[in-house]
C-alpha cells in the first residue's frame, strides 16, 4: 500500500483511494475463518516403499447437522431435511426401525410443519405405522416406573412432613 499524506485515520470524503481500498479488504476479512490443514501421511509398498504425505482441508457446510447432532436442538427457522437412507443390505444400510427414529428425531427439531421442506421423503404409509415396537415397549416401561415412582416420591415427602397437593 502507497503511504497516505493524510494524518492516519483520517474520515471524510477526503479520504485516498489507498486507504478505502484497506478499509474495504479489512470489511471483507471480518468473514474469514482460517482453519490448519490436516495432515496425513500413509505409505504402500509394491517393488519399493512408497510414502505419500496429504495436506487436505475438512469443510462442511456450516448448517449442517446429522440426526444424532441434532438431538436437543430446538430450530426456529427454515430446515431441510433429507430422508434419503442407505438400503438395508446384509451386514450395511439402516434397518426400518432405526431408519423411522432418525426420521422421528429430525422432524421434531422445527418448531413450524410450515418451515420443513423433505428431499426424498419417506412414503406415508412408512410414517403411518408409527414407532418401531422397541420404543412403544420402552415407552411403557417408562410410564409404568413414571407411576410407581411417582407412589414412592409421595409416601417419602409425606414421611418428612411435606404436604403433598392430591
Amino acid at each position: 500500500m502507497r503511504g497516505c499524506f493524510f494524518a492516519l485515520g483520517h474520515e471524510g470524503p477526503h479520504r485516498c483511494r489507498d486507504c478505502c481500498l484497506q478499509d474495504k479488504r479489512v470489511e471483507k476479512a471480518k468473514g474469514l475463518y482460517c482453519i490448519s490443514p490436516m495432515e496425513s501421511t500413509f505409505t504402500w509398498r509394491s517393488s519399493e516403499t512408497h510414502t505419500v504425505n496429504r495436506k487436505a482441508f475438512t469443510l462442511t457446510h456450516a448448517n449442517y447437522l446429522t440426526s444424532t447432532a441434532c438431538q436437543g436442538y430446538t430450530i426456529r427457522s427454515g430446515v431441510t431435511i433429507d430422508c434419503a437412507r442407505l438400503e438395508p443390505t446384509g451386514q450395511t444400510g439402516m434397518q426400518d426401525d432405526t431408519w423411522w427414529f432418525h426420521l422421528y428425531v429430525m422432524f421434531s427439531r422445527a418448531t413450524k410443519m410450515d418451515d420443513m421442506l423433505l428431499l426424498r421423503p419417506p412414503s406415508k404409509e412408512f410414517l403411518d405405522r408409527g414407532p418401531p415396537q422397541n420404543i412403544l415397549a420402552a415407552l411403557r416401561r417408562f410410564e409404568s416406573k413414571r407411576a410407581t415412582t411417582e407412589i414412592e416420591a409421595i409416601e417419602l415427602a409425606s414421611l418428612f412432613g411435606f404436604l403433598v397437593p392430591p
